[in-house]
């Protein structure tokens, strides 16, 4: 799903040269095409998983791919800059709500101390989708001219159709919580279970969290601000990364693609080693700030840089940034259970992502002023203003623990 999702998203990078040139629009309408996706997903995101918790994440999730499918399908057949923007709102309001109804549902799964590697695994959807996806959105811009449309055309058709389809396989199978793992034995089941629940007591029992408060703690709008600043260094890199790679000379469809792949798969070790030490050392908050650090050092070096070591600086950020998020997501969902775990989470991603918008915008002016290295100056500041905020945050470091032992068979 991740993968199909992420793809979904940014897909429109790869396509940046030719939906400029046929729509007639400049490099900073672009860059608010593709940002604004955000601003109706950040919108319903709250709602969408107060939703989810009541109805459940199989019937949610499943609505939630069919329609993020067929508003991306047709966006091949938008005519006009300003038919891209609304194209790019209904694409936010469909896929509302997936990222954080994921982190809730991972979180009613996994004990803490195995969160950070479970959403490692996660987020390597992402790492599948730069890798494979780049070199499939590559292929399918080549079919421009087949049946009429343009290769940018067959991009969206391509990779929205699917969303479709692992919708409605998704409505059949994806289990809503650990009571319907089939798959695990009755023992290891129950003994799932009763940890969770364990867990989910103790943490009532140090603060007992209402909807609204949740909304309000101080712990918790810090962690939106921090995130919030890694969605706007992350994003405003990745919208502009086939620019980026392109400033090395002459590269296009399918080895466009695959050179975008590469920093991504740099980023799956971050996601595993960073991931991992976190769930090690308990100490989230050292490994956000470390992440998120390294992140604004490869933003530096690309920027500064001769444009052949932007593919390894690029490597250097995505290994911070991408490594940071699941050490991040490991703070606020250790404070919060129920409702206002469902509620919390969907704040703080509402918030965070937010950044997503900001940030592909401040590269897309930097760049039609006339330094796209500007623009990814601006994205390292942001970055480094965030550790410093990161480093502030009021969670402790739990202490060390083994990793759980995994079931026969996993």
């Amino acid at each position: 799903m991740h993968v199909i999702a992420y793809a979904d998203r940014v897909n429109i990078t790869f396509a940046e040269t030719e939906i400029t040139n046929d729509l007639a629009i400049s490099s900073t309408v672009f860059g608010l095409a593709a940002g604004i996706f955000f601003l109706s997903y950040v919108a319903l995101e709250i709602p969408s998983n107060l939703v989810l918790h009541r109805v459940g994440a199989r019937l949610w999730m499943g609505r939630i791919m069919i329609s993020w499918g067929i508003v991306a399908t047709a966006t091949a057949f938008v005519w006009d800059g300003a038919s891209l923007v609304v194209a790019r709102i209904l694409l936010g309001v469909g896929e509302a709500g997936f990222f954080p109804g994921v982190v809730y549902l991972l979180a009613c799964w996994f004990p803490e101390r195995d969160r950070g590697r479970a959403m490692s695994v996660f987020m390597l959807g992402i790492v599948v989708a730069a890798v494979v996806g780049g070199p499939i959105s590559g292929g399918l811009l080549e079919l421009d001219g087949v049946l009429g449309l343009e290769g940018w055309q067959w991009l969206f058709i391509g990779q929205g159709l699917p969303a479709v389809a692992v919708g409605f396989w998704v409505l059949r199978v994806l289990p809503g919580s650990p009571a319907e793992a089939d798959w695990l034995p009755d023992a290891e089941r129950s003994a799932l279970q009763r940890e969770l629940a364990s867990e989910a007591a103790e943490r009532e029992a140090r603060q007992r969290f209402t909807l609204r408060e949740a909304m309000t703690d101080r712990r918790i709008l810090k962690c939106a601000a921090v995130y919030f600043t890694i969605n706007f260094a992350s994003y405003g890199t990745i919208f502009w990364a086939a620019d980026i790679i392109e400033r090395i000379g002459e590269v296009e469809g399918i080895e466009l693609g695959l050179l975008v792949g590469i920093p991504m798969a740099l980023g799956s070790t971050g996601l595993i080693v960073i991931g991992r030490r976190s769930d090690q050392s308990g100490d989230r908050r050292r490994w956000v700030v470390i992440g998120m650090l390294l992140g604004a050092l490869g933003l530096a070096g690309t920027a500064l840089l001769p444009a052949e070591a932007g593919v390894v600086t690029l490597g250097v950020c995505a290994f911070g940034l991408l490594g940071a998020i699941p050490a991040f997501w490991g703070m606020p969902t250790s404070l919060l259970t129920g409702r206002a775990l469902a509620g919390g989470v969907a704040l703080v991603n509402t918030i965070g992502v937010s950044g997503g918008i900001f940030g592909p915008v401040a590269v897309g002016a930097a760049k039609d002023a006339g330094s796209l290295e500007a623009g990814l100056g601006i994205l390292a500041c942001v970055l480094v203003a965030g550790s410093l905020l990161a480093a502030r945050l009021p969670f402790a470091a739990r202490p060390p623990t083994a990793a759980s032992p995994q079931p026969a068979g996993v």
